[in-house]
């Protein structure tokens, strides 16, 4: 069993509520960010993961998920964005832990302050994080990156942004050539990309809106490239396997917390809004009270689903081909769990929840553009399908 090290909490109350009234202030592109991230960088939050022998606090899985939990609550366009950075270094963490070096360069460059993003979504494609459509190409010394990525508003303070690709043909039963999956890390400086922010587009303050990542060629040597694998075993080697772990248990972490914060403003806001009909507080009717109720049965689903998947990753193999299964499972019940909190806080809330300065409908846009990338529901509803029938979840068809 692996031993997990206790810390207290880097992230105070006046940090989170700083961060929460920014999240309120900046207009809808998520401008204000950056300040967020500094304040974090200096609280050592974005090192929770690294290993103590690289000057981390060397957490665990689950004992980030927590803290990002904590901060997506009252900022979760944020903790979004920096998920992406402990994510990163959660997977070569655990590698590293399991004794594979071959991210050790990555774990010294986080412990130099260095900041990480990711792309793994593409427009079009609802298994992105499995099944990319980018091309790899191999070439003297590495490979090139071509075609179309989406991030999340991460600022503009990156390092190196994790991608993957596909290397070879499209795979076919009874082809003697396989393609193969390449997760590399495009460091900043490389030529061959550019990345456009998202417009206007009507979002609610504190939405992250994806912005595009056009490759075209972008070169990125043997040294930054983590992993080529074939597609066949892609959804169950060690590097996919914590990569699935780390960003979908985190981002169903932060689903979680918005759904908590959805709750908690809606019981609030019923207390304190006098209903007409009935000359006292809504929370005094009880169909209000039934729908209140039916939010708090998720929720209390929810939670323990979410910290005991991530105790059972950071303590070690246990699920050994379910893991696939299992990560999907608890993302998507996460996704679904915020979205039906959400549709009945502004089903009670009414006409003041809807407007693009209200918190509620910035949470209700950050969980419906969540479930959509990098797995949507309809894919991962297909992907678990195949898994619990024994089928192969990639690599063929039918």
């Amino acid at each position: 069993m692996v031993q997990m090290p206790v810390a207290q909490s880097v992230l105070t109350d006046e940090l989170l509520i700083c961060c929460h009234d920014r999240s309120t202030r900046v207009d809808r592109l998520g401008a204000g960010m950056a300040d967020d991230i500094d304040d974090l960088r200096q609280t050592g939050f974005l090192q929770l993961p690294l290993p103590v022998e690289f000057g981390g606090t060397g957490l665990a899985l689950s004992q980030v998920a927590l803290e990002l939990q904590r901060l997506a609550y009252y900022a979760a366009h944020t903790a979004d964005a920096v998920a992406m950075h402990l994510a990163s270094i959660g997977v070569a963490a655990d590698l590293w832990r399991a004794g594979d070096r071959s991210l050790q360069w990555l774990l010294e460059d986080a412990a130099r302050g260095l900041v990480f993003t990711a792309a793994h979504s593409e427009p079009g494609n609802d298994t992105a994080l499995l099944t990319p459509m980018m091309r790899a190409e191999r070439v003297d010394g590495g490979y090139r990156f071509t075609g179309h990525k989406l991030t999340g508003a991460s600022g503009s303070d990156w390092s190196y942004l994790s991608l993957h690709a596909l290397q070879g043909a499209e795979y076919a039963p009874g082809t003697t050539s396989t393609p193969h999956i390449v997760h590399a890390f495009l460091p900043r400086n490389t030529e061959g990309y550019v990345v456009r922010g998202a417009r206007e587009s009507g979002m609610p303050a504190g939405t992250n809106v994806p912005a595009d990542v056009l490759l075209d060629g972008a070169f990125v040597p043997d040294r930054f490239v983590a992993r080529t694998i074939p597609i066949t075993t892609a959804a169950t080697d060690a590097f996919s396997l914590a990569l699935l772990a780390w960003h979908l248990l985190l981002q169903a972490h932060v689903a979680g917390a918005r759904a908590r914060r959805a709750f908690d403003l809606t019981v609030d806001a019923l207390h304190r809004t006098v209903s007409v009909r009935q000359a006292q507080p809504m929370a005094h009717d009880p169909v209000v009270q039934h729908h209140v109720a039916r939010m708090g049965l998720v929720l209390e689903g929810l939670d323990p689903h979410l910290e005991s998947l991530s105790r059972q990753w950071s303590r070690g193999p246990r699920h050994g081909a379910l893991w696939p299964i299992k990560l999907l499972a608890a993302r998507q019940h996460a996704m679904d769990g915020a979205r039906d909190i959400l549709d009945l806080a502004l089903e009670l809330i009414g006409g003041p929840a809807v407007t693009r300065r209200s918190e509620l409908d910035a949470l209700s846009h950050g969980v419906r553009l969540a479930r959509l990338q990098p797995v949507s529901p309809a894919a991962t509803l297909s992907l678990i399908g195949r898994g619990v029938l024994g089928l192969p979840m990639l690599g063929t068809s039918d």
